[in-house]
């Protein structure tokens, strides 16, 4: 592995890129954020203080539109912005009209892909709290399953973090992407869940403070609510530009190693 490749699995290098494609993307991203700031903002704005009864008198109406939104959001901004990402780093321009055209071949691949994972999480949502409720009668078995779970769960989300990278950019179907996805993050895994650890630590200390100061400046509930969710939904535009800018890395590692 050369110099360059080593400066790029760098986490200083890849957090310097993911702000550097951030400030020379920014009208594209304000203009891809809108559909994610749509979902936070209903859903900080229905939910109230956080609490299940707030969340539980959601009407589902809202709950109906918040879900086609989230959905729209890992449909079309999210791979919009990865294609954005990669063409920054070679060092190409390209509009979001472009960006669309690009991935619009992949629409289907990414509609069947997100409906597998939301599949998928209902069936785990459910088993483990089909096995909660058997064991709810020892405390301490009920504390070891949960642990077990977590466990299992973070092990899962790394290895398929490049879930929708790799059918955006390697223009697999759903079910190799999850190979795929799996291969990259192998040999990296500690590599790979550090540096999202660390990253989103450092994102969720700065959106803590802007809130903290936003909810000093402007102590209005709606209005806080709807700066929160223009400052989380710019957060998931530079989350994902991250999580490019390290797949590209770690996928060229991959085929130096190949």
């Amino acid at each position: 592995m050369n110099e360059q490749n080593k400066n790029e699995l760098s986490l200083k290098y890849q957090i310097t890129k993911s702000f550097q494609i951030f400030k020379n993307h920014l009208y594209e991203i304000l203009f891809l954020s809108a559909i994610p700031f749509l979902a936070y903002t209903l859903l900080y704005i229905y939910a109230g203080d956080g609490s299940i009864e707030a969340i539980l008198n959601i009407p589902m109406e809202i709950i109906s539109i918040i879900y086609t939104l989230f959905f729209s959001m890992f449909l079309v901004s999210f791979p919009i912005i990865i294609n954005i990402t990669q063409s920054s780093l070679l060092g190409k321009s390209i509009t979001l009209g472009d960006s669309f055209l690009a991935i619009r071949s992949k629409l289907f691949k990414l509609f069947i892909g997100i409906f597998m994972l939301f599949l998928l999480l209902i069936f785990i949502i459910s088993f483990i709290l089909v096995v909660l409720n058997f064991t709810s009668s020892s405390t301490v078995l009920m504390n070891i399953i949960i642990i077990l779970f977590m466990s299992v769960a973070i092990k899962l989300f790394v290895d398929y973090i490049f879930y929708f990278h790799s059918i955006v950019l390697v223009n697999l179907n759903p079910i190799k992407a999850l190979k795929y996805s799996s291969k990259i993050t192998r040999r990296n895994w500690w590599r790979v869940f550090r540096a999202y650890f660390i990253f989103n630590i450092c994102v969720f200390i700065a959106t803590n403070i802007i809130s903290l100061l936003i909810y000093t400046l402007i102590p209005l509930p709606i209005l806080y609510n709807v700066l929160i969710a223009f400052v989380q939904s710019l957060v998931a535009m530079l989350l994902q530009i991250f999580l490019t800018v390290m797949f590209l890395s770690l996928d060229k590692k991959l085929e130096d190693l190949n």
